[in-house]
């Protein structure tokens, strides 16, 4: 009996090991997993404008790997060409893609253009469409510009020009000139 007794008491102390300690475990390893990732990033960037292309690659990949969305943003920049290496518009799709699946709505903006244009990514207007959706309804004026391109030229969408104006009115509202801009052409008049 007292065996028995000593077996449970040991099963339940396993039990709660598993259920309390293990999830701090993994939070605090993601706390120290965001610091190395901003780390990573602050020093990227610093081997960016120091022209050390190749370091700063490596270590937004790395930031990247651990979920800094930011990180992903930069290291699709570099290879969209905005730095000096070579365009991959392959790597570029894919880290700008990590920056969406992260969260970081900016990303998610540039994956739907590239859905739209084929730039790394199949063409896939639906599924632009959800990203430009998703985005504009967290107040992302490229976003509501995006799916207002969309709906304009009845990309993937019924062309409707009445909800066009709507997304560029609210993108307008939200302060993108581009999106006020277009609202002056004689078709959203």
């Amino acid at each position: 009996m007292l065996v028995s007794l000593i077996t449970v008491f040991v099963v339940l102390l396993v039990l709660v090991g598993v259920l309390v300690f293990r999830p701090m475990r993994a939070r605090s390893l993601l706390a120290l997993n965001s610091v190395e990732a901003q780390n990573l990033e602050q020093q990227a960037m610093s081997e960016q404008w120091s022209g050390r292309y190749a370091a700063a690659v490596a270590d937004f990949d790395h930031a990247c790997a651990l979920g800094h969305a930011d990180a992903c943003m930069n290291l699709g920049r570099m290879f969209s060409g905005s730095a000096g290496i070579s365009v991959d518009n392959d790597r570029a799709a894919r880290a700008y893609q990590r920056a969406c699946r992260a969260g970081l709505d900016d990303g998610c903006v540039v994956v739907a253009r590239d859905y739209v244009s084929g730039s790394g990514l199949p063409v896939d207007a639906h599924k632009a469409d959800v990203l430009y959706q998703r985005t504009c309804e967290h107040g992302n004026v490229a976003g509501c510009d995006g799916l207002a391109d969309l709906y304009e030229n009845g990309n993937g969408v019924a062309q409707d020009l009445s909800r066009a104006k709507q997304l560029l009115q609210k993108a307008c509202r939200l302060g993108y000139q581009a999106s006020c801009d277009r609202l002056q052409q004689p078709k959203f008049q």
